[in-house]
């Protein structure tokens, strides 16, 4: 009986320790299917981002295509844009060719052996005897054609102690303030034609200095020859005024010409 007791007692306490383990278990369960519970709504939240976020990507894909079509007509009208600055700028630069060309023109010599001709009065105004021999009258009947040399001013022969010869950019420059305790003159000179023209005693007297900017204008018509001709108006200058410093300017950048070819035309105008 007691041996039966003793092995009922055993069988109790494994009861109480299975039952423990149970409630254990139990607990455990509960933890494991909370814990499920919150990763499956962390799934589902996760899911609707994920959604959120494929939606956002699709906008911004329509945006960036929208954005990419309104750079690519705003660099098409940015060029188009440059073509027509640069076609303009090109017309004001030929404008101000013209008008450096017709200022220099007034400054060339009358030939003081030309004189006005004579208008033939009219036949029926005039008294027989005071008609001119028939050689003569021949010769005023004929239409006479005005030297060009008539229209324009005579030289003015500049006694300044700087001469500056330069194109339409030394608007920009001020005289006055670069040498205020000498005399200065300011020459317009479009080209270097131009330049090779006014490099006389003639016209320029005897100077201490003279500083020459021209070519730029030059460019469109003989591209890289510019240097040539460069060198062709120091060559005269120096051999026409020994004693006079000669200062040549190197030709300013363009945006219509490469950086490249200024730069070469300025090396081979100062190595010719």
């Amino acid at each position: 009986m007691r041996d039966k007791l003793a092995h009922m007692e055993s069988e109790l306490v494994q009861l109480q320790e299975t039952s423990l383990q149970t409630n254990s278990l139990r607990e455990s369960y509960k933890a494991i299917h909370q814990q499920l519970s919150t990763m499956k709504t962390q799934y589902e939240d996760t899911q609707t981002q994920l959604k959120e976020l494929q939606h956002d990507r699709d906008t911004c894909r329509k945006e960036l295509a929208i954005l990419t079509e309104l750079l690519r007509e705003m660099q098409q009208e940015r060029t188009d844009n440059k073509k027509e600055i640069s076609s303009l700028a090109e017309k004001l630069r030929e404008r101000e060719v013209t008008i450096d060309s017709l200022n220099e023109q007034l400054q060339l010599p009358t030939n003081p052996n030309l004189t006005e001709p004579q208008i033939p009065t009219s036949p029926l105004a005039t008294s027989p005897d005071l008609q001119q021999p028939p050689e003569v009258q021949t010769n005023l009947s004929l239409p006479y054609e005005h030297p060009a040399e008539q229209l324009f001013a005579p030289i003015i022969q500049h006694t300044s102690d700087i001469i500056f010869l330069m194109d339409s950019n030394g608007k920009f420059l001020d005289e006055k303030r670069l040498f205020p305790n000498h005399s200065v003159t300011k020459i317009r000179c479009a080209t270097t034609n131009r330049a090779l023209d006014l490099l006389s005693e003639e016209h320029l007297g005897s100077p201490s200095h003279i500083i020459i900017h021209t070519g730029t204008n030059d460019l469109r018509t003989q591209q890289e020859r510019v240097a040539t001709s460069l060198r062709a108006v120091i060559n005269k200058a120096s051999n026409t005024f020994p004693n006079t410093k000669i200062v040549m300017s190197t030709l300013l950048p363009r945006k219509d010409f490469h950086p490249k070819t200024i730069l070469g035309i300025n090396a081979r105008g100062i190595l010719i």
